[in-house]
């Protein structure tokens, strides 16, 4: 249900915009789904991630922007934004050698501190590639281009990236040590 309320309203959005031609549409149509499926995703869990929170309540107001001003600029540069907003915090955590992915995911997995260091730094560095990217492609290529690049591009780049950190992750996991057996 998590992946469902993370990609659907992306999802939604893609085939919006195709469906209306009007990308002020679908970002309207994308605010509304992405608020609806948060919600839900509460009401189901009776929690939902700082990270989904912030990007759904980011998406909010720059596609509110977007919507109210009739100017799509918003709901591109939100990618960047959001991307740069969660290296900063990312980067804020390596400086201040705080293993913020080891709060996240250290319940499932762990690893040596090193290893969640460059866990970090590695992701710092993809999400600012990530704002970069799609800076690039918003402000070079048609509206067109710019949406399937949302919808598929960074979603694509995203998951690749997702299981490139879970394939690292489990080669890097602290193996329990070997019970010993007492014998007196």
């Amino acid at each position: 249900m998590k992946f469902l309320s993370e990609f659907l309203p992306l999802i939604i959005f893609y085939f919006s915009y195709n469906f209306y031609g009007d990308i002020i549409i679908a970002t309207g149509i994308l605010v509304f789904v992405s608020i609806i499926s948060t919600c839900a995703l509460y009401l189901a869990h009776k929690q939902v991630s700082a990270m989904l929170l912030v990007a759904t309540a980011f998406l909010a107001v720059m596609g509110g922007i977007t919507y109210f001003t009739g100017d799509p600029t918003y709901i591109k540069m939100k990618p960047t934004i959001v991307n740069l907003i969660f290296a900063t915090i990312l980067f804020i955590a390596i400086i201040l050698k705080k293993p913020l992915l080891q709060k996240i995911f250290g319940s499932a997995f762990e690893m040596a501190e090193e290893k969640w260091h460059k866990l970090s730094v590695l992701w710092c560095m993809f999400l600012v590639f990530n704002a970069g990217l799609n800076e690039y492609v918003w402000r070079n290529y048609s509206e067109n281009t710019w949406v399937n690049f949302k919808a598929f591009g960074l979603m694509g780049i995203s998951v690749i990236f997702s299981i490139v950190t879970v394939i690292y992750m489990v080669k890097n996991m602290k193996q329990p040590e070997e019970a010993t057996v007492k014998v007196e």
